[in-house]
């Protein structure tokens, strides 16, 4: 819809409106020299022109992407970004094969809701806040940017945890690691909390919810996590595993201030069922007490 004004002689403006209608928007790309924050929600575009887009804005440090249609030039769909100023990115159910960013100056990565076959992260170690939620990625490489990472968030992701501890390895100064509703991909693996005791240091919060397995609860070793002062643990089953786990993890932790405990209590039907509540819940009195 065009509007217009147009002097009607011995009167006043009178306004003039036109309805144009187009089945496509050629792109016509300007160079915004000011923009620091741009989102882009529901809508279809190629990635060559997204692409394009981003290098208009120079000074671009926030960019969201939500359900994006990527059209497709070949058989696979691949954006590939770069910005050297950009500082926060949010992708959010985009259906795409690989998606690749150069971005030097990262710190904030937050991904939600979509499958990958290749994610990669090309920085210069600026990352602090790395967050994963449902997301199905096989190849997953964020390279030499882990160094100054201080906060891990990974929910709904199915964990294959040599080669994610091999990423966040690095990451010395890691203060927040919550690993949440995750499923890993080896039935004999848990998250090793020795290495995590070994490698993050300055770990201050530690969040951990997964699925149980009969005798595996991933607590070899010795070490303490002596900065840990919030510790939330969580459980998809009621049973006598998770109350061990969480006496044996608490064990590792002196120095927690606030322990939070997440969890779904189903209907009891037995007197089974019903005598393993009051067990668990006497359990977990107990452990707070502690």
């Amino acid at each position: 819809m065009l509007t217009l004004l147009k002097y009607v002689e011995g009167r006043s403006w009178k306004p003039w409106t036109w309805h144009i209608i187009r089945s496509r928007v050629e792109p016509n790309f300007q160079r915004v020299p000011c923009l620091k924050s741009l989102s882009l929600s529901y809508i279809s575009i190629s990635a060559l022109d997204l692409s394009i887009l981003l290098s208009t804005c120079p000074k671009i440090e926030k960019l969201e992407l939500v359900n994006l249609d990527i059209a497709m030039s070949d058989a696979q769909v691949t954006v590939e970004l770069s910005s050297p100023t950009l500082k926060s990115i949010y992708v959010e159910a985009i259906n795409l094969d690989k998606f690749i960013l150069e971005a030097d100056t990262i710190e904030c990565l937050h991904s939600k809701d979509f499958t990958l076959e290749l994610f990669e992260l090309i920085g210069k170690g600026t990352l602090k806040h790395f967050k994963m939620d449902a997301v199905s990625v096989i190849h997953l490489d964020i390279g030499d940017t882990v160094e100054n990472l201080e906060i891990v968030d990974i929910s709904n992701y199915t964990i294959i945890w040599p080669k994610f501890y091999q990423i966040i390895s690095r990451s010395s100064k890691l203060r927040r690691l919550r690993l949440w509703d995750v499923v890993f991909d080896a039935e004999d693996e848990m998250a090793d909390i020795e290495t995590i005791a070994v490698c993050f240091p300055q770990l201050s919060n530690l969040a951990l919810s997964y699925d149980w397995r009969d005798g595996v609860f991933g607590l070899q070793g010795s070490s303490h996590l002596e900065n840990v002062i919030v510790l939330e643990l969580g459980w998809t089953v009621i049973n006598d595993l998770f109350s061990h786990w969480g006496e044996g993890l608490l064990k590792r932790c002196p120095s927690v201030r606030k322990l939070v405990i997440h969890g779904i209590v189903s209907e009891t039907n037995t007197d089974e069922e019903c005598q393993m509540l009051a067990n668990f819940t006497s359990a977990m009195i107990e452990l707070m007490r502690r």
